[in-house]
């Protein structure tokens, strides 16, 4: 995790969670709903 986060830093990335802990440290969260 701390790798992803430090080799994107400046960069956009989109993640598929299942856990809310993958999320916690996220700027920005969109929640879909039947997506």
């Amino acid at each position: 995790q701390k790798v992803v986060m430090t080799a994107f830093a400046d960069r956009t990335v989109v993640t598929i969670a299942h856990r809310v802990h993958t999320i916690l440290t996220a700027d920005l969260v969109i929640v879909m709903k039947r997506g």
